[in-house]
C-alpha cells in the first residue's frame, strides 16, 4: 500500500491506519512516481485547502503517476484527497480538480444538516454537547475541550455527494 506523499496530507495517521486495517501489508509513504505506480493499492490523503494540494501535487510532479494509479488499481482519496478528484472546488476560487469525479466541491451551505463533525481531539461533536456530553466518560459535562469552527465540504455531482467535515 503506498501512501502519496505530496507535502499536504496526515501521512503518519493515515500510515497508521492503513497499518492497522492491513497488518499483512507493506505501508510505504513516498514522493516517487516509480514507487506510486508500482504500488498494489494506493492512498491520497490530503490536508488542506485545495488550491494548495493541487499546486504542490504538481510541483513535485506526481500528477501524471497520480492519474496513471487512480485509471488501474484500488484508489483511496481521504478528505482533500478526494475533493482533487472532482472536476473543480470552490475553495478560495476555483480550483480546477483532477475530474474523475463530474461536479464541484463546494462549502455546505449554513443551516444544512450535518450530522457530526469530528474535531482534532477527538470529540466527535453531535450538537448534543450544548445540553450534555454523550461521551461524558471522556468529556465530563462542564469540562469540554475548546471547539473549532466546524467547517464541511461536500462533492456536488447532481446525484450524489461525498462530505468531508474538517
Amino acid at each position: 500500500i503506498v501512501i502519496i506523499d505530496y507535502g499536504m496530507g496526515n501521512l503518519r495517521s493515515v500510515s497508521k491506519a492503513m497499518e492497522h486495517v492491513a497488518p499483512d501489508s507493506r505501508v510505504v509513504v513516498t514522493s516517487d512516481p516509480a514507487e506510486i505506480r508500482a504500488a498494489s493499492r494506493v492512498v491520497f490523503p490530503g490536508q488542506g485547502a485545495m488550491p494548495d494540494c493541487m499546486r504542490e501535487l504538481d510541483a513535485r510532479g506526481l500528477r501524471d503517476a497520480v492519474i496513471e494509479v487512480a485509471a488501474t488499481k484500488p484508489f483511496l482519496g481521504i478528505c482533500v484527497g478526494m475533493q482533487l478528484m472532482a472536476r473543480a472546488g470552490r475553495e478560495y476560487g476555483v480550483t480546477p480538480g483532477l475530474g474523475w469525479i463530474p461536479g464541484e466541491v463546494t462549502i455546505l451551505e449554513p443551516g444544512l444538516d450535518r450530522k457530526f463533525h469530528i474535531d482534532p481531539d477527538g470529540c466527535i461533536e453531535c450538537g448534543s454537547c450544548l445540553t450534555a456530553c454523550p461521551n461524558e466518560a471522556i468529556y465530563p459535562l462542564g469540562q469540554l475541550p475548546q471547539r473549532r469552527a466546524a467547517y464541511a465540504w461536500t462533492a456536488l455531482t447532481g446525484t450524489r455527494s461525498g462530505t468531508c467535515a474538517g
